[in-house]
């Protein structure tokens, strides 16, 4: 194939999404590990201010900075082992517990009732 004026040859496999790889698991499994470890860092950062703020502030700021880097590149997760996708249930849980001030070790499952 010619673009530009510069021969193309295809590709047998294509990256994409910030390097996430869907043939390669180990891949996958960095990008969840860094996506992880990335939120994580920000709900600490949230955690200090949570006091500060009134719920739809923080519930906004959750949802930004958190969720949307769990829930980029989602499609790729799909057909992974749950022990793979621990992580960012994790996540997803420490982002509720954050938004409806609970404690680190309370069990999210009651509390959603009262989103």
């Amino acid at each position: 194939m010619t673009i530009c004026g510069s021969d193309v040859q295809p590709a047998s496999v294509v990256s994409d999404l910030g390097g996430v790889d869907r043939q390669r698991r180990h891949d996958i499994s960095t990008h969840i590990s860094k996506v992880v470890a990335g939120c994580f860092a920000i709900l600490r950062q949230l955690r200090s201010i949570h006091r500060s703020v009134t719920q739809s502030p923080l519930t906004r700021l959750v949802v930004s900075l958190v969720l949307t880097r769990v829930d980029y590149c989602n499609s790729v997760l799909t057909s992974l082992p749950l022990s793979q996708l621990n992580g960012l249930q994790a996540v997803i849980n420490a982002a509720a517990r954050l938004i409806l001030s609970g404690r680190r070790r309370d069990h999210i499952t009651p509390s959603c009732s009262y989103i």
